[in-house]
């Protein structure tokens, strides 16, 4: 891609700094960011057509605040998306995002309450374009994501509730637990508070993880719950399917200091998940032991 590139050094040398792209006459549509020699892949609608939709014309210097994971899953919108919008902000630059592949229950919601705003466009030229570079959990964005927090969280200290934080139905992929109904009982013997992820009162949820000594969640968005409102130092123990294993969310717990710990389910059938009650109660006791 043709543009001048500036970098901005941020973090421990050992990890990635946040970098800023600049470019001159990006051209969006139909789900893709073109320059004049290339383009980036934002949605999945690649269809390279333009003119179903007049373009707007942003002349000013502009920050993408989008890409094609933050557009279609709600993690990366809430946890990566908002905090270079926030790097936009401090730079003094707006922002332009493009819609959401779906709509997402609490944008609006998180949107007000960090006090951050980005016109959405589906068809565009941008004159001068910024575009960011910031996947490393570095401490640029360690800081930012500090500040996002200072206006979400409302705990007050360390909270004393185990919360089972359940994913629901509005998930991008259904990742169903086995006699969830008995999982749930199992877990209330143990202390567990059920909470809705898909409750669309987000305040109502907010002030339950504020409460929180212990997250207990399916691997996928709804975390990004714990991370907003969950008090620093608040545990996270993740039920990983076995198909998806990852430790996307241990990056975010580290610079949280929150202890993670995670309980591998065994697949069966079409996409459900057995977590044996014994072993969630083991990690349990030992990120509890952690976060006294």
């Amino acid at each position: 891609l043709d543009g001048r590139i500036d970098y901005m050094k941020a973090g421990k040398r050992e990890l990635r700094a946040t970098s800023a792209h600049r470019f001159k006459n990006l051209r969006i549509g139909q789900g893709s960011i073109y320059s004049n020699s290339g383009h980036i892949l934002l949605k999945k609608q690649d269809r390279r057509a333009f003119g179903r939709v007049p373009p707007v014309v942003l002349s000013g210097p502009i920050a993408l605040s989008c890409n094609r994971a933050s557009t279609s899953v709600y993690y990366h919108f809430a946890i990566e998306q908002l905090n270079r919008e926030l790097l936009a902000k401090d730079m003094g630059l707006p922002t332009v995002t493009l819609p959401p592949l779906k709509s997402f229950w609490h944008e609006a919601q998180l949107r007000d309450t960090v006090g951050l705003t980005s016109q959405s466009v589906e068809s565009a030229v941008l004159e001068e374009a910024w575009v960011f570079i910031d996947r490393a959990r570095n401490a640029s964005f360690a800081d930012r994501f500090d500040r996002l927090r200072a206006k979400t969280c409302k705990a007050k200290g360390k909270g004393d509730k185990l919360i089972y934080l359940k994913r629901g139905s509005k998930g991008a992929e259904k990742r169903d637990i086995q006699d969830e109904e008995a999982f749930e009982a199992a877990l209330a013997k143990l202390g567990f508070e059920t909470l809705e992820a898909s409750n669309p009162d987000l305040d109502g949820l907010a002030d339950t993880l504020s409460q929180a000594r212990v997250t207990c969640t399916i691997e996928g968005s709804q975390a990004a719950h714990h991370f907003l409102y969950a008090p620093k130092g608040a545990a996270l123990l993740t039920l990983m399917p076995a198909d998806r294993f990852n430790h996307i969310l241990k990056e975010m717990c580290d610079i949280l200091d929150m202890p993670f710990g995670f309980v591998l389910g065994q697949v069966s059938g079409t996409q459900e998940y057995g977590y044996p009650i014994d072993k969630v109660e083991k990690v349990l006791n030992r990120i509890e032991a952690l976060a006294a």
